[in-house]
């Protein structure tokens, strides 16, 4: 009786809610942004046995590469220090090592958007800095940088397959990943002064390498 009851009661409520092709909600950038940042901040990979056998074996070639280079480069040194990467299939996690930064994030600024692009939002907080561009089409650019803290790391995902390479930026290596979903964004990651920078934006690789060269300290 009163599971029967309760089937009814379900199916009313059911009924009065409006059909899922109704419900196209648009969320503003600024929640989509803070939700990015909550899943990059919170959510881990899972990792199987042989994914975590397959990283420990890939770990020990390249800290054997990367103990030479440590001996004879000293900028090699400072970098392997600083950070280091896992890929997964779908997933790139960044690990920040060397203390805790106690300083203030200096404010950096687009020196060079698309035409009709203009620089719109920027927020702030001591952990990090999202600076927004975008154009009256919806194309957007969001920057995003942090120190390379300890008590951190950033997690790149994908809906689709995570595609990476390697780029420059800055003279620096760079890492430029593109998602296999359809209206997925390109993610572009780099290290630069104790700081990681993620520059998000669904335009071209050409036309966002462009972009975060001209990334400026804002006078």
């Amino acid at each position: 009786m009163l599971q029967a009851s309760s089937k009814r009661v379900r199916q009313a409520m059911l009924s009065t809610l409006p059909e899922p092709e109704s419900c196209q909600h648009k969320f503003s950038r600024k929640f989509e942004i803070k939700m990015k940042r909550l899943i990059r901040r919170n959510q881990k990979p899972v990792r199987s046995k042989y994914f975590t056998r397959s990283i420990a074996a890939m770990l020990t070639l390249v800290l054997f590469g990367a103990f030479i280079c440590f001996m004879s480069n000293s900028e090699a040194q400072a970098d392997f220090i600083r950070w280091a990467r896992e890929l997964f299939h779908d997933t790139a996690v960044y690990h920040f090592f060397g203390g805790q930064i106690n300083k203030a994030l200096p404010e950096y600024t687009f020196g060079w958007l698309p035409e009709g692009f203009s620089q719109e939002v920027a927020e702030a907080d001591p952990d990090i800095t999202i600076i927004i561009a975008s154009d009256t089409d919806g194309n957007s650019f969001i920057l995003e940088y942090q120190f390379m803290d300890e008590r951190s790391t950033l997690t790149e995902l994908s809906r689709g397959n995570l595609l990476s390479r390697t780029v420059t930026v800055h003279k620096s290596p760079a890492h430029f990943y593109s998602d296999s979903a359809v209206g997925a964004s390109s993610e572009l990651i780099w290290m630069e002064d104790d700081i990681v920078f993620c520059l998000s934006s669904t335009m071209e690789e050409e036309i966002m390498l462009k972009v975060a060269e001209h990334i400026t300290i804002k006078k």
